[in-house]
């Protein structure tokens, strides 16, 4: 009885700090999102998530100068119908995002070690620089939420015998990622990886979790006109990629 109490005692306090973690997070994030202007890329993600119609939004796109897909303005339109036109609003997806992940994080290191370790995995996540996209309305932010999902669910699907709401989740987690941002589609990189050694390991394919990891990438065609249309001016993007950009990430 005694060591029930003690790991029940633990596991408030580990819970208490995760409240009281997400809701610093929260509230400081919209504090900052309420008050910082908005700058050049979220003032595109502003004028065409603000256009009429989703055609206009897909005519927008299809000049190539913003280099998103549809998806991404879809999330968007929807939280501006929801919560109005405002700073907060805009940014919000990106909060949920993060958020997301920070949960998530926690769920996958506590499923094999003590809920401390998870604790700390969702804390370390806000004190890198991935703390800027939380209140940045572009898709970073819902990426990494999205990300941290598909991770826990094939944990789930490779450790747990109710397979199938796991492996819809996966799914579901990789094509939100590939259709806010084409290069979600790298997120499938690592957990393929992953997955060739759990085949290798297990010698036999898991056909379910290769066929998540595939079909989340079909979207892509549809998007085919916009991503060739980015291409095209690729070459001319502000800000071109350097090798000490390396360092910093």
């Amino acid at each position: 009885m005694p060591h029930i109490s003690v790991r029940t005692r633990y596991g408030f306090a580990i819970s208490s700090m995760l409240f009281i973690y997400v809701a610093l997070l929260l509230a400081g994030t919209l504090e900052v999102a309420a008050h910082r202007p908005l700058w050049h890329d979220e003032l595109f993600t502003f004028y065409i998530a603000t256009l009429p119609t989703f055609s206009d939004v897909w005519s927008a796109l299809l000049t190539g100068h913003e280099q998103l897909p549809l998806g991404f303005y879809a999330v968007e339109r929807l939280f501006l119908t929801v919560f109005g036109a405002s700073s907060v609003a805009l940014r919000l997806p990106a909060l949920i995002g993060c958020l997301v992940m920070s949960l998530a994080l926690f769920k996958f290191v506590s499923h094999r070690l003590a809920p401390a370790y998870g604790l700390l995995a969702a804390l370390f996540s806000m004190i890198t620089a991935a703390s800027y996209y939380a209140h940045e309305a572009r898709p970073y932010g819902l990426e990494l939420g999205f990300a941290a999902l598909a991770l826990v669910c094939w944990q789930q699907v490779t450790e747990s015998n109710n397979r199938l709401p796991a492996l819809v989740g996966l799914w579901l987690s990789l094509v939100a990622a590939v259709n806010c941002h084409y290069y979600g589609v790298l997120l499938v990189l690592p957990l393929a990886f992953g997955e060739l050694v759990r085949t290798m390991t297990q010698r036999r394919i898991d056909f379910g979790v290769w066929s998540c990891f595939a079909g989340s990438t079909l979207s892509l065609f549809l998007m085919l006109p916009l991503i060739l249309s980015a291409a095209k001016l690729s070459g001319n993007f502000w800000t071109p990629p350097q090798w000490m950009d390396a360092v910093y990430f």
